[in-house]
């Protein structure tokens, strides 16, 4: 859920700025195998920054940011959230191919961390006085046709 403004700035340059809801949900076979089970939620804010360089060429640039402080379905071994966070970033090139239409070609960076306090995942037998940190990096290209209304 995300609510925003788009502002012109000069002929060939727009600025877009959201904010919003964010979740985000990881079903992994426990952390048996590497991947834990759990769901966080919480707020994030966003820019981009589009520029035509040419008539039918424009370059774009995109940041986001969210705390995810609120977890839900969290596998309890894991212990209790002390921070979650993304970070992303994408750096897009758009061709015109029509009136309505444009193909893209990008690149996203991806972050997500979260922090555990008095996790018990690494022993289980032992105390739960162990912090653990989870972190998740993904790097894509990315390829797109879009309908401009």
């Amino acid at each position: 859920l995300l609510g925003g403004v788009a502002t012109r700035i000069s002929p060939g340059f727009v600025v877009t700025a959201s904010a919003g809801l964010i979740t985000r949900y990881q079903w992994g076979p426990q952390a048996q195998q590497g991947a834990p089970r759990g769901g966080v939620f919480g707020v994030n804010s966003n820019i981009e920054l589009e520029y035509r360089i040419a008539p039918l060429l424009s370059v774009s640039g995109y940041l986001e940011g969210a705390l995810a402080p609120f977890p839900y379905a969290m596998q309890p071994n894991l212990g209790s959230l002390s921070d979650s966070s993304e970070f992303r970033a994408r750096l897009q090139f758009s061709l015109d191919v029509g009136p309505s239409t444009a193909v893209d070609l990008g690149y996203d960076f991806t972050r997500w961390h979260a922090t555990f306090t008095r996790s018990k995942l690494l022993d289980p037998a032992g105390s739960a006085d162990k912090a653990l940190l989870l972190e998740d990096r993904e790097h894509a290209l990315t390829f797109g046709i879009r309908w401009k209304p």
